[in-house]
């Protein structure tokens, strides 16, 4: 009797095993494209670029119950020399309708970035076509800051014209997003005329 219960659960544990493996096997698939970031100064309104249209791959992982997991790999704001790592968004929810256009929406809260020094969260939002035209909005909340970044199929143009070109003071903020009035001793990012820089002092 030991010995056809010890076989029983030993083949419970295989299947649940197998069934576990066969559930988390999808499908992967690239899309390369191009990706835009800009930061709003939640002080000022201004919306700074900091990426424009700069090539990337996003890999989707679709699985058959109707999720995905997205991934872009090493997003950085550029214009202020920050790599922050990667954005994964697993779980994502996949509908398509007729047409063949497939709808994304994802969230993330506490994702660790820039080697977990910034905790953002993340919301994923966005179509491809059965074309495989990408239209992805990820959008970054990191300390009440907004970093709106978008990933497209196509160059997307003017975006230097969403930030307003006038000088204005500089305002430094430190990497958990708290305004600093004098910085000194670290990394801070420069926000003036419509632009962020990463500055070390």
């Amino acid at each position: 009797m030991k010995k056809l219960y010890s076989i029983l659960c030993m083949m419970v544990v295989a299947l649940t095993t197998i069934a576990s493996a066969q559930e988390k096997t999808g499908v992967a698939t690239d899309y390369p494209g191009y990706l835009n970031v800009t930061i709003l100064d939640t002080e000022t309104g201004e919306s700074m670029p900091v990426a424009e249209n700069e090539t990337n791959t996003i890999t989707i992982t679709e699985y058959a119950d109707g999720t995905c997991d997205f991934l872009l790999p090493n997003f950085a704001l550029s214009a202020m020399e920050l790599e922050l790592g990667d954005i994964l968004v697993e779980g994502a929810t996949v509908t398509v309708d007729a047409a063949g256009v497939e709808t994304y929406k994802g969230f993330v809260k506490d994702m660790p970035l820039l080697g977990g020094e910034l905790i953002a969260d993340v919301t994923l939002s966005g179509t491809i076509t059965a074309a495989g035209v990408v239209d992805m909005k990820i959008d970054v909340l990191w300390m009440e800051i907004p970093i709106a970044c978008t990933f497209t199929s196509s160059e997307v143009g003017g975006i230097e014209s969403i930030a307003q070109s006038q000088q204005g003071e500089a305002v430094y903020y430190n990497l958990q997003g708290v305004k600093v009035v004098n910085p000194e001793n670290g990394v801070f990012v420069k926000v003036q005329g419509g632009e962020a820089t990463k500055v070390v002092k």
